[in-house]
């Protein structure tokens, strides 16, 4: 199940209706509460959500935390951010910097990309899972990048256990694949 969270629609019935800016952390607070109700309702398996800052103004380092990190860090399921841009990514990455956690982010033009803690060999193996459809497996990654096998299934399942990818049955997906 994929659910699409709001974020400026959830801002406004929230807080106010007049805000577009995620600032404060008691507003980050009250959204991020919002979003956990919604995603309580799903809880039956592994949410997909995506949450689009379409539309959302600024956001500050104690709302990136508030919301983004504590999201995260709770674990409620797999996570494709969209609509950010080049400001909300400034207030995001120190907060994911400093937490060690990496986002999946949907670029607009049907790719994705990963943003925040994540190492090279992250990075590469995610695109490869992308470039592989939903049957990718350790061996195609390591052909792909010229890994040994064993370490290109430790990078795989490094990059399941961050929620940025999924294990199926045929091997392993980008985490915005339903």
């Amino acid at each position: 199940m994929i659910q699409h969270i709001d974020l400026q629609a959830i801002l406004r019935r929230s807080v106010s209706e007049v805000y577009r800016d995620l600032v404060t952390r008691p507003t980050g607070k009250a959204v991020r509460t919002s979003i956990e109700a919604e995603l309580r309702l799903a809880a039956d398996a592994p949410v997909l959500a995506v949450v689009d800052f379409t539309g959302v103004g600024c956001v500050d380092h104690s709302c990136a935390d508030e919301i983004v990190a504590k999201l995260l860090l709770a674990g409620y399921g797999y996570f494709v951010f969209r609509g950010l841009s080049d400001t909300h990514r400034d207030a995001l990455e120190p907060v994911l910097e400093h937490h060690g956690l990496i986002i999946a982010v949907d670029e607009g033009d049907g790719r994705l990309d990963l943003f925040g803690a994540a190492p090279e060999e992250a990075r590469a193996a995610f695109q490869a899972i992308q470039h592989g459809g939903d049957r990718v497996t350790p061996a195609t990654v390591a052909a792909e990048l010229g890994w040994s096998e064993s370490h290109a299934a430790q990078v795989l399942d490094a990059l399941v256990e961050r929620r940025v990818a999924r294990r199926n049955a045929d091997g392993y997906t980008a985490s915005l694949a339903a």
